[in-house]
């Protein structure tokens, strides 16, 4: 699942693309994109990836926690959002539901 991230964001200045700490153009194999919406287990939270994604470090940074490790999440999947006490911001549900 993506969203737009100016539909949330219009200001977010981070760099999309980082190689341990310094920012690069568009890696040749990424797995994970600006946009793309998460699932964070460690902080129960459904966020967007805002940039700074960093594979080689394992970390990113969404807009629910901030700068996170990669190995603590996942795509996020509708069903996420019906978790037990999950933070998410509304307006990205709605987003996602008009998608469907």
């Amino acid at each position: 699942m993506k969203v737009n991230i100016l539909n949330h964001y219009p200001d977010a200045i981070y760099p999309q693309y980082l190689y341990r700490g310094d920012e690069i153009v568009k890696p040749k194999y990424t797995k994970i994109y600006c946009g793309d919406v998460m699932y964070d287990a460690k902080h129960n939270a459904i966020g967007i990836v805002l940039g700074c994604i960093d594979e080689v470090s394992g970390e990113l940074r969404l807009d629910s926690d901030g700068m996170q490790s990669i190995s603590q999440m996942r795509k996020a999947v509708m069903s996420d959002f019906e978790i037990k006490d999950v933070r998410f911001k509304p307006s990205i549900k709605k987003e996602l539901e008009a998608d469907f």
